[in-house]
């Protein structure tokens, strides 16, 4: 699908509307990934996640709250990412963590990875935005972007069919009927007699 730059700030004008709320909930034993504004340069990791996983990994980056004259956050971030079969997408962030860092003029923000991300194995490219649009949502009135970086998405198991293997079934059977007899016998009064 291509889209007009009239539909992409539109977009970005409806992700700029719900303005993220500022947070602090870093869980305290996840890595947090630096990126440095000097250089644009992203720190990442190795690999997001598992091909067809969805919304079982967060990534946590962490940056400068104040970057000239900019508080950033008081713009909109979104991850701009194109997938190992070459299909471009945007994540946006949903909140800063301005609470966690503070001592150190930081703050931190999660990528969510999704099956958007995740939908095939292979390289990922990525990088960051952060904007402010006009009133109109058609001009950009602030505009930073880091440098491209790269990761993956690792290699996966999503099996949807699978063949019926009358052994199995019936050891399940045997198994299910079992556990149920277990369960009835649990809920009954039981009375036994010693014999000695």
């Amino acid at each position: 699908m291509i889209t007009t730059p009239e539909e992409y700030f539109a977009f970005l004008f409806q992700i700029q509307s719900q303005n993220p709320p500022k947070v602090g909930i870093l869980p305290s034993a996840e890595k947090v990934y630096e990126i440095d504004l000097n250089s644009r340069e992203i720190e990442t990791p190795d690999y997001l996640s598992v091909e067809k996983d969805h919304k079982s990994e967060t990534v946590y980056f962490k940056i400068n709250r104040f970057f000239d004259y900019m508080d950033l956050s008081e713009t909109v971030c979104v991850i701009q990412y194109i997938t190992a079969d070459n299909r471009a997408r945007i994540y946006a962030v949903p909140f800063y963590d301005i609470v966690t860092f503070a001592n150190e003029d930081k703050m931190v923000f999660p990528w969510v990875i999704d099956g958007g991300a995740t939908s095939v194995a292979g390289e990922i490219q990525y990088s960051i935005r952060f904007f402010k649009l006009d009133p109109l949502g058609s001009n950009f009135v602030y505009n930073l972007n880091t440098q491209p970086a790269k990761s993956k998405v690792l290699h996966g198991m999503d099996t949807t069919t699978f063949e019926e293997d009358p052994d199995y079934i019936m050891v399940v059977d045997a198994y299910s009927q079992i556990m149920a007899r277990i369960d009835a016998i649990s809920k009954e009064q039981l009375y036994w007699f010693e014999l000695y």
